[in-house]
């Protein structure tokens, strides 16, 4: 039964060792693709710590809105936040639009 599954699953080691050898191959593409993967991955993470810190700053009784960015004549493309945003300025309610 070992020899079936060995066989259809590429090996003793069940296609590990094709991975190995073809990252071997191309280390360098695989190098880079590593580099990439792991700038992305600390850009989004400062970007949130970022963000974070701004929410931060916002104070303790501040509303902060969050939303998508900002239309060609408009503060923002959706309509709840424009109403919402509205209200808060009409209540003289702090707040601050945040956006994504």
């Amino acid at each position: 039964m070992t020899d079936v599954v060995s066989v259809v699953m590429g090996g003793p080691l069940g296609g590990s060792m094709r991975v190995t050898k073809w990252i071997w191959k191309n280390r360098t593409l695989a190098i880079g693709v590593f580099v990439v993967i792991t700038a992305v991955k600390i850009h989004r993470t400062m970007k949130k710590r970022q963000r974070r810190l701004q929410w931060a700053k916002a104070g303790k009784d501040v509303v902060v809105i969050h939303c998508i960015g900002p239309g060609i004549y408009t503060p923002s493309v959706s309509p709840f936040v424009m109403k919402l945003a509205t209200y808060l300025r009409l209540a003289q309610i702090p707040h601050q639009v945040s956006h994504r």
